[in-house]
């Protein structure tokens, strides 16, 4: 937008991006169909926008601007190379979002990996291919106005390059149209990153892993309401930082606290459980976590610190937020008596704790415990004496204080 007005102020950029985070949550506090009807429209705008670039960057060619310099220093060509994957990871934030939402999604044992796996290819391709046709319009030599001297400049010119790239090629007038089409995609991406990120406190306070309120559903609409506004409130705060060490730190804590500990909690998990149903196959296992953990540790290690560099403390505060969520998570695991507080037998003397470790804490997902219920041919005779077993504040346990519900209603059923 500071191509359009010439205002170049921080007052500038924070408002605008407040402006965008509000309308966005007004958008998002709707229907789950009516947000994906918005979504499809900002999507077409965003195609829209992909088709121009192209067709206008391969019909105007100049393979002279693919003429690299020669590299004297390699070591911090590479070093840099992470710096810059930094910002191509944010640029593809939002290809999970279907994980998120995956209780509105059909069918998600087919459409989740497919919508993944589908999204990183294609947005891999137009992403490149993007790129190519900017720098096949643009020199990229500062010493022939190229656009490197923008980066290195003072100013924000760097941020609307595609302004530039419109303007040198048809004209302002024009610049100034796609400018408002590249601040629709813009928009769109903030949208679909905030109905991502507001699933997130959802699906926790529902798991029992995070304050209960941000469970709460919206009484006739039914999406997640508290926790939707919890987000967008923050995000509005956040506004009013620099965006850019905001947009880095986020990026920055979310390859430690999300990809590389997700990475390896799979690895554990599997090596602990082998035995478990799991209805997502990895192909390949475990070379995909390999490489995965390869590359997201290479890009945070050349994320900006303060203890080698002096710099930005990125890295330093990925490693506090993955240490203070870690801490928390086993705060609680003690208070609930979780894993790896739990012992290998629990004597439950509260009805209503028993319900609560096994409803939230459970592994087995309702569908394979409905499953399973519905293969027992005393299942019903069962649940009702379970039920009743409930209801009793004072249970009989067995003299060692192993007898499980499940075994207890057996035997009453059995032995009436």
């Amino acid at each position: 937008m500071a191509y359009v007005t010439q205002n170049f102020t921080y007052e500038h950029h924070a408002f605008m991006a407040f402006a965008f985070c509000c309308t966005c949550t007004i958008l998002l506090y709707r229907d789950m169909t009516d947000v994906g009807t918005t979504a499809v429209v900002l999507w077409l705008g965003m195609c829209a926008a992909i088709a121009f670039t192209l067709v206008a960057g391969f019909t105007h060619w100049n393979w002279e601007y693919f003429e690299v310099p020669e590299i004297k220093n390699t070591p911090v060509l590479i070093w840099s190379l992470g710096n810059a994957a930094r910002f191509g990871i944010y640029d593809f934030t939002g290809y999970y979002d279907v994980n998120f939402i995956g209780k509105e999604v059909k069918d998600p044992e087919r459409t989740i990996p497919l919508a993944g796996v589908s999204t990183c290819i294609i947005v891999c391709i137009v992403y490149f291919l993007t790129y190519l046709s900017v720098m096949a319009f643009l020199p990229w030599d500062p010493a022939e106005g190229g656009y490197v001297a923008l980066v290195q400049g003072e100013g924000n010119a760097a941020a609307y390059i595609m302004s530039t790239f419109c303007e040198k090629m048809i004209g302002r007038n024009f610049a100034i149209f796609f400018t408002f089409v590249v601040i629709y995609c813009i928009y769109g991406s903030c949208f679909s990153l905030m109905l991502g990120f507001a699933q997130i406190p959802y699906a926790a306070s529902k798991a029992g892993m995070f304050l209960e309120m941000f469970g709460h559903e919206h009484p006739t609409k039914g999406f997640a309401d508290y926790s939707l506004l919890f987000m967008g409130l923050f995000s509005c705060i956040f506004c009013f930082l620099d965006l850019g060490v905001v947009i880095e730190g986020m990026m920055t804590t979310n390859i430690v606290a999300m990809f590389l500990a997700n990475s390896l909690s799979l690895v554990y998990h599997r090596w602990q459980h082998p035995d478990f149903d799991r209805p997502y196959e990895m192909p390949l296992y475990p070379l995909p976590v390999i490489i995965q953990v390869a590359m997201f540790s290479f890009i945070f290690l050349t994320s900006d610190n303060w203890i080698i560099s002096g710099g930005t403390p990125l890295l330093e505060l990925g490693l506090a937020f993955l240490f203070l969520g870690s801490l928390l998570f086993l705060l609680r695991s003690k208070k609930y008596n979780e894993w790896p507080f739990d012992s290998k037998h629990v004597r439950f003397d509260n009805c209503i704790m028993l319900e609560r470790s096994t409803t939230y804490c459970s592994i087995d997902t309702e569908e394979s415990s409905k499953k399973e219920t519905d293969s027992s041919p005393e299942s019903d005779e069962i649940a009702k004496a379970k039920k009743k077993l409930k209801g009793v504040a004072g249970m009989e346990l067995q003299e060692s204080g192993s007898l499980s519900i499940e075994e207890k209603a057996q035997s009453d059923v059995n032995d009436p």
